[in-house]
């Protein structure tokens, strides 16, 4: 309906890039509150790999943190999108005295989620979480525990 009424024009592709790159600055920010996170508790590491925990299960461990922490931020970031998704069919559709049944279904269509959407959303946060967690696991994983366990 958008594109034969061309209602979007290549400001929205301008839009779309914007928010990829949003999305890498965002990447980037997880980035390095997750390797933060790993490299303060790299002492309780150090000391599970001194008592035998091999280097695979302790990256194993943080990529599993990282996954859930994006799993748990999709869901939130899915109940945001279904509020405002609400607001925009609410404020859209403001009913008058002489509203026709074809309005709120337009109103409706245009703002709704599907499953595919849904399913879409949780794996782009699943991905980008393990993007962004792959390094700081990693760099957790090779740390020496030696290092660790003197302080």
């Amino acid at each position: 309906w958008l594109a034969l009424n061309d209602v979007i024009g290549d400001e929205s592709r301008v839009q779309v890039g914007l928010a990829a790159m949003f999305l890498g600055v965002c990447i980037l920010n997880t980035l390095g509150l997750m390797l933060a996170k790993f490299l303060g508790d790299a002492h309780v590491t150090g000391l599970r790999r001194a008592l035998g925990a091999s280097r695979k299960h302790i990256i194993r461990q943080h990529l599993t943190e990282v996954v859930v922490v994006g799993l748990v931020g999709g869901m939130v970031g899915i109940v945001f999108a279904w509020l405002g998704l609400w607001a925009i069919r609410v404020l859209t559709f403001i009913p008058g005295p002489n509203d026709s049944p074809d309005r709120l279904v337009m109103a409706q269509s245009l703002s709704h989620m599907d499953l595919r959407m849904l399913g879409l959303a949780l794996l782009i946060s699943m991905v980008t979480g393990i993007v962004a967690g792959l390094y700081p696991a990693w760099r957790i994983g090779r740390a020496a525990p030696a290092t660790f366990l003197k302080t």
